[in-house]
């Protein structure tokens, strides 16, 4: 189990590598699935939203993913998620599949503000 963990964490601090901040609007982006806690229970959106680290997958009209994503923080009076991506462009970033998987990058605190 633990070569699992390090193998996963490794590909994702190589996925991420060249991730850079930026900011989306949800207000037209359609939000899909669930963050599950560790009982298996459904959290609410709002908290989902709030999680730094979640593992999200950032998708186009056609239902295809762009790339993942990190959910860093979410301004709620706004409607905007600060999210961390190796994708260039988000404008075509029409919906966001939540995950209940919290990625914690080793290197982050020196990359991300």
């Amino acid at each position: 189990m633990e070569e699992r963990r390090v193998y996963r964490t490794n590909k994702f601090q190589d996925y991420f590598k060249h991730a850079v901040i930026q900011e989306l609007s949800i207000e037209n982006v359609q939000i899909e699935g669930e963050v599950l806690d560790p009982n298996g229970d459904v959290l609410p959106l709002d908290w989902s939203l709030k999680i730094n680290g979640l593992l999200i997958g950032l998708k186009d009209s056609n239902d295809e993913t762009l790339a993942l994503g990190l959910m860093k923080i979410y301004f709620e009076e706004k409607k905007r998620l600060r999210i961390a991506t190796p994708l260039g462009d988000i404008s075509g970033i029409k919906s966001i599949q939540l995950s209940s998987l919290k990625v914690i990058l080793l290197y982050e605190d020196n990359i991300y503000p």
